[in-house]
């Protein structure tokens, strides 16, 4: 007769533990994913202005923002903040329409990580964690 190691058994329970593991690191990448691609902000006397939000993207918004606040603060509203969006297409910028537009697109980034967060947080992540359902438009 076999000698059966039980230590060595993997229980339902251990089963589920590793699938919601696994979703957890996907519903990671499906977020990072979704805040890569971006979105679109309404930037006053501008219009809609589509954003996206990889690592290096976000490293320009935020240059962009801090340029606006500069503006700002000196109280230049003659110079603009050159800035060209996700289609390509260049917009010069008052400070305060930087501003506006960076934190617009902040608050999505946001968003969406408050989204996951829920997700997390509300019990098992579901199969169907990817359904529009759960992410902000």
């Amino acid at each position: 007769m076999p000698n059966i190691d039980f230590s060595q058994m993997v229980t339902a329970a251990d089963k589920a533990a590793r699938v919601q593991e696994e979703r957890k690191v996907a519903l990671h990448r499906h977020r990072e994913r979704l805040i890569a691609e971006g979105t679109t902000v309404t930037v006053t006397g501008i219009g809609d202005v589509p954003l996206r939000g990889t690592p290096f993207d976000q490293t320009v918004l935020l240059s962009r923002r801090q340029k606006g606040a500069d503006l700002i603060a000196a109280g230049d509203e003659s110079a603009s903040v050159l800035f060209r969006d996700a289609a390509n297409i260049e917009h010069m910028l008052t400070g305060a329409q930087a501003v506006e537009m960076v934190d617009a697109g902040m608050a999505w980034f946001e968003d969406v990580m408050q989204a996951s967060w829920a997700i997390k947080g509300a019990g098992p992540i579901p199969e169907d964690f990817k359904d529009p359902i759960y992410w902000p438009s």
